[in-house]
């Protein structure tokens, strides 16, 4: 059985009356949007790369010390809780947060990509 109804009519409905300035407005208004939105990821973007060098010179110089820590873990545990809040309280997006958190996963070292994943695990459960 092929279809039983057509989406296609013999008196299509009238067109509304086009309003230039109005498109124009509509139209302008969603390309700044969209040039917004792509500042903000590259921004993003940039900000990632330059947390995660100074993430690696925070482990190699033991600067997590100076907060009187016990371990890079423990820094990298209170940074990332700060950050990944300041990530889910800009957007309130859910989608946001999990993108946030799959970025910074990549700068983890293998060990910690482990703990990382248990801890989350753990919690969820």
């Amino acid at each position: 059985m092929v279809c039983l109804t057509s989406l296609r009519t013999k008196n299509p409905p009238m067109l509304p009356k086009l309003n230039r300035r109005r498109a124009m407005f509509v139209l302008t208004k969603i390309d700044e949007i969209l040039m917004w939105e792509q500042r903000k990821e590259a921004e993003r973007d940039t900000r990632f790369v330059e947390l995660g060098r100074y993430l690696c010179e925070v482990r190699a110089g033991q600067y997590w010390r100076v907060e009187n820590l016990k371990s890079f873990d423990e820094c990298l545990e209170m940074i990332c809780a700060d950050f990944l809040a300041g990530a889910n309280l800009d957007s309130c997006s859910p989608e946001i947060l999990l993108h946030s958190i799959a970025r910074f996963f990549k700068f983890l070292p293998g060990e910690q990509k482990h703990a990382f994943l248990s801890q989350i695990s753990q919690r969820a459960s």
